[in-house]
């Protein structure tokens, strides 16, 4: 309790500087918070919003908040995304209570997106024990361009990212990786010891459980984009390294996880795979990444935004491919896999999420790469060509998502980065309280680069909310 009284201040002055950085990221959205939408017209913040206002009306009227009586009327539809995807509307729908509809919207989207960063900054302290490795690692993932493409898209349950940072440091604290992949030197001297030396966790167990039915309570579709990457590298690892009671622990977590999602998702398995319009409507090769995405920029960045190939790289799919890895973010993560050992195993988990996001067929210039082999035409087929069409996967129609995890991996490296940097005699502290003004200057100039670097668009696209 002395130590969450001692922390609290600086976790709500972080979470503060991440909220005033969502308010310049996303500018002019603050200006016309009552009146206009985040994101493009053709995205789904109208729906995200009707959805708010619906469980609003239905806990003050008393009306069923999982049916849906004005939709297909006069019969009505059942609401499944209402139950399955919890946090994909909460806090919106307390704050219609007390203002406008896109006001409520607008704001439950402000205040994500800075605790998306603040979840990735608790990674990278607990990683590296270095606050200004962990302020900037926050900052790369909060900012990631897939986050800011999804914003634009009024993808309101993906931008709920926060859980899955909280999830990664619970796993890898109940397997005992943690102590391999750690950068803080207190823990890396103990990471040749099995984790099945140490007595069992449950309070990691529980939370990781806990954090394993988050993730995917935002959108459901984050068990395939997220959870599941993960969930197997770190089973692979375990595996590599014959800890067979790590190994234990982590299915425990998954099955007691899934067990427990069972509840939410049981009403989306019943509506979703009796009916085509989810499975059979494709768009895996169109909403995957482009072999080049992750050295292309935004084409609406303030400087970048000119460079004729981001145009062509990207095409139209900035919602669903933007992958930009960046300048700043990517030389911290290239500086930290080169001198950082512990750093390595993130790359395994980067490159399976690249890989994935890259989607069944290897794309070049937003078009299949073709091969012309004599009179024959083929494409190259990567490995989600594999599971694409089992079922779950044939509803994750967009591997341009699993780039959710590259990003969290990208702002991880980048804190390792920094905190060799750190290491290396420069004159930086490993807490701001007691850091000089020099520390915060080249921290908040350095993570300003990163911001600048991934801005995707200026200004943010809004749209009208009047009704027309």
């Amino acid at each position: 309790m002395q130590t969450l009284k001692r922390t609290l201040p600086l976790n709500l002055a972080i979470y503060a500087l991440y909220l005033l950085v969502a308010v310049v990221m996303t500018w002019p959205l603050l200006t016309i918070i009552s009146t206009h939408f985040a994101g493009y017209p053709f995205g789904d913040a109208h729906e995200m919003t009707r959805h708010i206002w619906w469980i609003k009306t239905a806990l003050q009227t008393g009306q069923p908040m999982i049916f849906q009586p004005l939709l297909g009327y006069p019969d009505g539809m059942q609401g499944v995304i209402l139950w399955s995807d919890p946090l994909q509307f909460f806090p919106g729908w307390l704050f219609a209570f007390f203002m406008p509809l896109p006001a409520a919207y607008n704001l439950f989207a402000l205040l994500t997106l800075a605790l998306n960063g603040w979840a990735a900054y608790w990674l990278v302290w607990k990683l590296t024990g270095v606050r200004s490795a962990a302020l900037l690692g926050g900052l790369a993932f909060m900012t990631a361009p897939v986050i800011q493409g999804h914003l634009a898209g009024g993808h309101g349950g993906l931008l709920v990212q926060w859980p899955l940072p909280l999830l990664v440091y619970s796993l890898l604290q109940v397997t005992g990786l943690f102590k391999v992949v750690s950068y803080k030197p207190e823990v890396a001297s103990q990471s040749q010891n099995k984790s099945s030396r140490f007595p069992l966790s449950i309070r990691y167990i529980v939370l990781s459980t806990i954090f394993f039915l988050l993730t995917p309570l935002g959108h459901t579709l984050q068990l395939i984009y997220a959870v599941f990457p993960l969930i197997t590298v770190i089973g692979l690892t375990l595996l590599v390294r014959r800890d067979w009671w790590a190994l234990l622990r982590l299915m425990i977590v998954s099955v007691v996880g899934a067990g427990l999602l069972l509840i939410f998702l049981l009403p989306v398995f019943a509506s979703t795979f009796g009916t085509s319009a989810y499975t059979g409507e494709g768009g895996g090769v169109d909403y995957s990444d482009d072999l080049l995405g992750i050295v292309t920029p935004s084409f609406n960045h303030p400087l970048y935004g000119e460079l004729p190939y981001t145009h062509t790289v990207l095409g139209v799919n900035i919602v669903e491919g933007s992958s930009y890895i960046g300048i700043v973010a990517g030389l911290l993560a290239l500086l930290a896999l080169w001198k950082v050992k512990a750093a390595r195993w993130w790359l395994i988990l980067a490159a399976v999420a690249w890989i994935l996001a890259l989607g069944p067929l290897l794309k070049l210039f937003d078009q299949p790469l073709k091969i012309n082999l004599g009179t024959l035409d083929t494409y190259i087929t990567l490995p989600y060509a594999f599971v694409y069409n089992l079922p779950g996967f044939s509803l994750a129609r967009t591997p341009g998502r699993f780039d959710f995890l590259l990003a969290l991996v990208i702002a991880v490296l980048v804190g390792y980065g920094w905190t060799w940097i750190n290491r290396r005699g420069l004159p930086f502290g490993t807490g701001l309280p007691t850091a000089n003004l020099y520390v915060i200057l080249v921290t908040l100039i350095v993570g300003a680069l990163i911001v600048l670097d991934y801005q995707s668009f200026w200004p943010l696209p809004t749209y009208d909310a009047t009704i027309p």
